[in-house]
């Protein structure tokens, strides 16, 4: 992959989907398809990949 994107459609896809996996808690956005069919934000911890509502 180049350092550098410069295709306007490649750079967003690259900014919505390349981010940082960082060491410790992530606040996420997880959809429940297959029950409620909600929206449902989680802290997920990044390094033991345990969730918490």
């Amino acid at each position: 992959m180049p350092d550098r994107i410069t295709d306007p459609n490649e750079r967003d896809i690259d900014y919505v989907w390349m981010f940082d996996n960082l060491e410790g808690i992530s606040i996420e956005r997880w959809f429940h398809q297959a029950g409620c069919r909600r929206w449902h934000t989680v802290e997920r911890n990044t390094i033991t990949d345990s969730v918490e509502p």
